[in-house]
Order: structure tokens, then sequence, then C-alpha cells
């Protein structure tokens, strides 16, 4: 039964999402009225809400395309938008990672550099150029700079 439990969970997901359709070339979900679902969480993610036996249950648009598409999304993993934008459910920049791999992607996106090993850092007020486990390589006052140093850096490594 247990080596059975995530294909179950799909194949119930895909039950629960009976009636709308996915478009991957738009990632627009669409209802049953045929009008696409544009519902936003605070986060900033498209969500929409269904309910079976009486209790509602919040649902995410890129989770649901992967159901709609099929696509089981094995335990332990999340579905990574490349591009970092929430919003954006084209198939094209859906990816299943580790919950690991997620994270570790995560850091160099929250403070808008979106330069992989580059963080601001508030106490400093400086960029900081890190490399694998946070090693510390230089503070920089500009992204400019930061990105040579990183580089620089990457270039000797």
């Amino acid at each position: 039964m247990a080596a059975n439990a995530p294909a179950q969970i799909a194949k119930d997901m895909r039950k629960f999402l009976r009636g709308l359709k996915y478009c991957p070339k738009t990632g627009n979900i669409y209802g049953a009225w045929g009008r696409p679902i544009r519902a936003k969480d605070k986060d900033g993610y498209i969500i929409f809400r269904r309910t079976i036996n009486k209790k509602s249950k919040k649902i995410f648009a890129h989770r649901a395309a992967f159901a709609i598409m099929g696509v089981d999304i094995p335990k332990g993993h999340v579905v990574d938008h490349i591009n970092s934008i929430k919003n954006d459910n084209t198939w094209s920049n859906l990816r299943i990672l580790t919950h690991r791999e997620n994270v570790s992607e995560q850091y160099w996106h929250r403070d808008g550099t979106k330069v992989k090993y580059i963080t601001w850092s508030k106490s400093s007020r400086k960029y900081r150029v890190k490399h694998k486990r946070n090693k510390h390589i230089a503070y920089c006052d500009s992204i400019e700079e930061a990105k040579k140093i990183l580089d620089d850096y990457l270039a000797g490594d």
C-alpha cells in the first residue's frame, strides 16, 4: 500500500481536477465555464479552491498543471518556476525539483539581484559574493563589481 500511495494521490488529484483544462503554451488553467483562473494568494501564486465532501481545498495552479498533464510529482519533490515568476505556469517554465534543490536555488532570487551566488547583505549594505556552502568571497558596492569578482573567482575555480 505504501509503495502505491503517490500514484493513488496523483490519481485522486486528477479526479479532483476533473473539468479543468490546462494550456501548456499560455500556462492558463481554465475553469468549468471556460474562463482562465486568475486568483492569486498573498505570495503571488495562482490558486483556486475545489470543494469535495463539504471540505474546501486550496490548489496551486503549477501543481495542478502537472496533475492535468498526467505527470506525478514524487514525494519530497516540489514544482519550481524556472524564471522565478510565480504566476508564469507555462509548461516550459515548470520543473520538478527536490525540496533541497529548490531551496538552494531560492537564495539568489529573494533580493532581486537574479545573479547566482550574489546576495544583498543588509548588515553591511553591500553585495556579498559567496560560493558553494556559503564560502564568503567578497563584499562589493555595486552589482557590476560583484559580477566581475564572481567571474574571476569562477574562472580560477
